[in-house]
């Protein structure tokens, strides 16, 4: 984050483990995109 915006620049693999969690990126993108309006 970078003065309240995300910049996605790239990635090595389609894949984002966190705490022993997969998260895909495509799902992320899909879920920050539905809810978008409501986050502002």
């Amino acid at each position: 984050m970078k003065e309240g915006e995300l910049f996605v620049t790239g990635r090595l693999k389609d894949l984002i483990i966190i705490h022993g969690q997969n998260h895909y990126p495509q799902d992320i993108e899909i879920t920050l995109n539905l809810f978008w309006r409501q986050l502002q």
